[in-house]
């Protein structure tokens, strides 16, 4: 997880203002609507689905050379 987190971190520093709006909006709300965690839920769709968490994954992973949660 930290890994992924440390992604967040790193699109946060190439967005600088932007990130809020850009990626931790749509962050925030893939993890906490509830209409959201339901479709995961339901459907078996995997949190690193959204492109958000997709690219935090990727960026954690290039950087750190660790593996990210899927």
């Amino acid at each position: 997880m930290a890994v992924h987190e440390y992604g967040h971190t790193y699109q946060s520093l190439l967005l600088g203002p932007l990130y809020l709006p850009l990626v931790g909006l749509i962050s925030f709300s893939w993890a906490r609507l509830p209409r959201y965690q339901r479709m995961r839920k339901e459907y078996s769709v995997p949190y690193s689905f959204c492109w958000t968490e997709q690219w935090a994954n990727y960026l954690g992973e290039k950087i750190l050379k660790q593996p990210s949660l899927k």
